[in-house]
Parts: C-alpha cells; sequence; structure tokens
C-alpha cells in the first residue's frame, strides 16, 4: 500500500476555495467595517506584495473573528456539499480514483480550513491534515488552532502522522513553491499535473 498526499487549493480543485469561502460567508456589514485590512489582504496576494500565508491570517481574523462556531460549521458543511463538488479538476479525480483502486491511503495536506474540509473528506474517505480554526466558548478566535498548515509546516504534520516507511512508496500532488516540501518527501511527485520526480521501484500514475 502506498501514501498518496494532495494538497487542495489549485490541485485537487480549479480555484481558491479559501477566499471563496471568505467571500460567501462573510456579510456586507462585516466586508464594510473592515474593509481596509480585506482589501489589503486581497490586492496584497495577488499583486505579489503579500504572503498567502500573511493574507490567510488577516482574513480569518477580520472575516471568521467572533463568529458562531456553531453556524460556522453549519456554512462550511453546506459549502461542502454544494459548491466544492463543482471546483474539483478532472485530473484530480482520476488520480484519487487511481489511488483508491490500488487501495492506497489518501491524505489531504492542506493550507484552508477545517470548516469545510472536514466534512469534503468525510464523504471522499480521505484523511485530513489542515489549518484548524481556533474556538473559545464557541466563537471563532480568529487565529489559527496551532500553525497554518503551509509550506515546511506540511512536511512537519506528515512526518508526525504517518511513518513513510510503512508504505511502499510515497505519492505528492502540489501546484504552489508551498507544497514544495511536501513534494520532497515523495517518491513520485507532481507540480501543476506534470510530474517532476519518479520512482523506478514503483508504479506511479499516468494522465
Amino acid at each position: 500500500m502506498d501514501l498518496a498526499l494532495f494538497d487542495f487549493d489549485g490541485t485537487i480543485t480549479d480555484t481558491d476555495t479559501f477566499s471563496t469561502f471568505i467571500q460567501l460567508t462573510t456579510s456586507k456589514r462585516r466586508k464594510l467595517a473592515f474593509a481596509l485590512p480585506l482589501l489589503a489582504a486581497k490586492w496584497g496576494y495577488k499583486s505579489g506584495l503579500m504572503s498567502a500565508t500573511r493574507a490567510r491570517h488577516i482574513a480569518l481574523k477580520y472575516a471568521l473573528g467572533n463568529r458562531d462556531a456553531s453556524a460556522m460549521r453549519d456554512l462550511g458543511e453546506l459549502y461542502a456539499q454544494t459548491l466544492l463538488p463543482g471546483f474539483i479538476r478532472p485530473e484530480a479525480q482520476q488520480a484519487m480514483e487511481w489511488h483508491r483502486q490500488r487501495g492506497d491511503t489518501l491524505v489531504l495536506v492542506s493550507a484552508s480550513l477545517d470548516l469545510y474540509l472536514q466534512p469534503w473528506t468525510r464523504t471522499q474517505g480521505i484523511e485530513l491534515i489542515c489549518s484548524r480554526v481556533e474556538i473559545c466558548d464557541d466563537r471563532l478566535t480568529g487565529h489559527y488552532r496551532g500553525a497554518d498548515c503551509c509550506a515546511g509546516e506540511k512536511a512537519k504534520r506528515i512526518l508526525q502522522t504517518y511513518d513513510l516507511k510503512e508504505f511502499g512508496a510515497v505519492h505528492a500532488y502540489g501546484d504552489t513553491n508551498e507544497d514544495r516540501e511536501m513534494l520532497a518527501l515523495a517518491d513520485h511527485a507532481w507540480m501543476a499535473w506534470r510530474q517532476v520526480k519518479q520512482s523506478d521501484n514503483s508504479e506511479s500514475l499516468t494522465l
């Protein structure tokens, strides 16, 4: 049995599901109240002047801070059921099915939020490592519970959760520099659905 590690936004999906979730679940009143930091995060990231990590922290603080946790879980469940299926790339669907048929362990490793990734992975039979929102007294604090699951944090959590020696081979799929440390752990690595690393000792996906 092999281990298959998948990034989510831009790899499994064809869109940034984090930004879409923030946009859809933030009221007009809150957007107006925190227009300056939210717009700064959006345009700073798009222009390359702000890292994705920093932009996510700002969005989490101002868009989700002090929101009712139960209501946000419900919104995450609805988002996972109704919108996420339409964002899935055909090549990602093919890859996940290929690994399922082989009996491999599939793991989603993402900086996106547990609010919607937990219900989505539960329906897909995929294990999950991701960024988790912090909750206190049933309110979102606007901070992460632990670190943002990006870049080196992805590889760190993978190694904390799995003994890679227990698997025949490790396959990893990503699309940005935030995935490079994860891809470095793999025998077979794909960047933006182009194979960038291949071992001669085991079978890999063919698209």
